[in-house]
């Protein structure tokens, strides 16, 4: 398991690393941009000293450099195919900020003992009561109205984007971690009926300001990773009790239910089949690049060629992270990876013996970068998909070695 110091660096660094890589996502009002600037420099200070304290306390194992390695050689690739393709101006745009980010949670896991989960329960309580102050925050700057129903200020959004900004992927997204983690918590709890009353307490508010922050496909996946998790295999009949309970109370307390018609979600989502925000227009471009070019379908055209073909500006990619792997590595690459990854997951799911929080927030994380993602700063999707690819790649090193002796 290791030394209590290493136990101790481990934890520090990997809370410091979640709130480097998520705390933006909470930005509201202009005060909190400025709070969360410093906390977020604060968390990333934290980390490298964490990282650096490891690296002093712990003997480095050649396994720990599959991960790194992968990554390291899929840059490589990408930058090689963008050089070649003419895309290599758009390609390296906000290169080196991702590739530390990522670089560093790869070294950050890498340290992990194999007898022990990335996010154990205590930490997952760490990281809830993280979440908890990031909204004590939010109503404290200005962020969020506590009228009824409580609404969103976005007035840094606002102000950046000269045009009044009603909803926020990022809120969305913050707080469907809450809810996620809540609902493990649930079922991970073997404490008295208050204790796991309390995590539906939490999650019933969580999911609450997921749908408060506006952006549907982040409030769907929430709302779907939650629901199946809790279903599968879990005394369903100790949360409905529960559950009905606070419905019940709800209802009770509150007389007059206009104000669902005001939730920005309802309005969002029932325009969902009118209007997907370009997805779908940017999905079929992406398939006409395929069609054009067969090249990029089964040898990819590396970073940054999708902007480059249509001459678009960074922010307009695919908007699908399987689709930009596929147009930046090829098909035969992104099935390799994929089914890697998937035996990675299969791998790490029976050394846990559960589905545990890692997981929850990675599907989380790669439902959302199917509907939105950018193959660059998928932070989460990327980290933990490498992370699993290499428990693989451990897997068959092992065996490898066993019938060379």
């Amino acid at each position: 398991m290791g030394s209590r110091k290493e136990n101790v660096l481990l934890n520090v660094g990997i809370v410091s690393f979640f709130i480097l890589i998520t705390i933006g996502f909470a930005t509201t009002s202009n005060m909190s941009h400025s709070v969360i600037s410093s906390l977020r420099y604060i968390a990333g200070i934290t980390t490298l000293l964490s990282i650096a304290g490891l690296i002093i306390q712990k003997k480095i194992y050649t396994h720990q450099f599959l991960g790194i390695g992968m990554y390291f050689i899929l840059i490589f690739i990408g930058l090689l195919l963008s050089l070649k393709n003419n895309a290599i101006n758009i390609g390296i745009q906000y290169l080196e900020t991702n590739f530390i980010i990522i670089l560093l949670g790869l070294i950050l896991f890498s340290f992990v003992p194999k007898d022990r989960p990335i996010i154990p329960n205590h930490l997952s309580i760490i990281l809830t009561l993280y979440i908890l102050i990031m909204l004590t925050l939010t109503i404290g700057t200005g962020g969020l109205e506590l009228n009824f129903p409580p609404q969103f200020i976005f007035g840094y959004i606002t102000e950046n984007a000269n045009k009044s900004i009603l909803y926020s992927q990022g809120i969305s997204k913050f707080f469907g971690y809450g809810a996620i983690i809540s609902a493990f918590m649930i079922k991970s709890s073997k404490s008295k009926i208050y204790t796991t009353a309390t995590w539906i307490f939490l999650l019933i508010i969580f999911t609450g300001l997921t749908l408060l922050g506006g952006a549907r496909g982040e409030t769907i996946g929430c709302v779907f990773i939650v629901l199946v998790y809790l279903i599968h295999k879990t005394q369903i009949h100790k949360i409905i009790i529960i559950s009905t309970a606070l419905i019940t109370a709800g209802f009770i307390f509150i007389k007059d239910w206009d104000w669902i018609n005001q939730l920005i979600i309802l309005n969002r989502l029932s325009s969902l089949t009118e209007n997907l925000g370009q997805r779908d227009v940017l999905i079929a471009q992406s398939g006409r690049i395929f069609a054009e070019n067969p090249t990029c379908l089964f040898s990819g055209c590396g970073f940054g060629f999708f902007q480059s073909y249509y001459r678009y500006d960074l922010g307009l990619y695919p908007h699908n992270i399987l689709a930009e792997f596929t147009l930046t590595f090829g098909l035969p690459l992104t099935l390799v990876i994929g089914t890697t990854i998937l035996f990675g997951i299969t791998a790490y799911t029976k050394k846990q013996k559960k589905v545990d929080i890692l997981m929850l927030l990675f599907f989380y994380s790669l439902l959302i970068d199917l509907k939105s993602g950018y193959l660059l700063s998928g932070w989460i999707t990327t980290i933990f998909a490498i992370h699993f690819a290499s428990q693989h790649i451990d897997v068959l090193r092992k065996k490898h070695l066993l019938h060379r002796k």
